[in-house]
């Protein structure tokens, strides 16, 4: 199934698209009929992934084509310096897992509230939040600047040791926990704010509903 909603974009000042609304359903059959210059090839490459929007949504059987939570997520954090790896939910354990076993499965507490038994997907579910805990793994490299010699070339391309004098942290983990969690606390209001509105107070009505 294939959802867009007030999809627009401008080349210069050509408007190509401007607030398009499709959508196809599971085993339909859609045409696009316009003349040139009507934005059918631009539509096109909006819903193949080759163009991005400059507002509005495009839904695949339900999950963006770009703008996905997990990637913007693994954007954000993995811009963070000395992150060198980011997994969510079970992350790489997942390809050595079977479907029965990865797969989270559904009931109602004793309260009548659909909850997950468990939650190998860290929360996200095709580019999604599924509204439980989002799990994150962030792997982050030792400090370079280290007393002990290592070899390096120097500006005129001459080999030398060198040593790292003066430098007491050589563990910066301690504080990279706090840098990732404000990263993802921005990446989430911001996506939040994309999907609804840029008024903090209509956000806080919505969301507290």
């Amino acid at each position: 199934m294939i959802q867009v909603h007030n999809l627009k974009k401008k080349f210069d000042d050509f408007q190509a698209l401007n607030g398009v609304e499709m959508h196809v359903g599971k085993g339909d059959i859609y045409g696009l009929v316009g003349p040139n210059g009507a934005g059918k090839s631009t539509l096109i490459r909006h819903l193949t992934g080759v163009y991005k929007a400059d507002e509005g949504e495009i839904l695949i059987d339900g999950e963006p084509v770009f703008e996905k939570l997990s990637a913007n997520l693994g954007k954000a954090i993995l811009s963070i310096g000395a992150v060198k790896a980011f997994e969510i939910g079970d992350g790489t354990a997942v390809a050595h897992a079977l479907g029965h076993i990865n797969n989270d499965q559904y009931t109602r507490n004793p309260d009548g509230k659909i909850i997950k038994l468990t939650n190998h997907s860290g929360g996200i579910l095709g580019g999604i939040s599924d509204g439980s805990d989002i799990l994150l793994r962030v792997s982050v490299k030792p400090t370079p600047s280290i007393s002990r010699e290592q070899s390096t070339i120097t500006k005129d391309g001459g080999s030398r040791q060198i040593s790292v004098k003066g430098r007491h942290d050589p563990v910066i983990v301690p504080r990279a926990v706090v840098v990732v969690e404000s990263m993802a606390a921005i990446t989430l209001v911001d996506m939040l704010m994309c999907s609804i509105t840029s008024n903090m107070t209509n956000l806080e009505r919505f969301f507290r509903k």
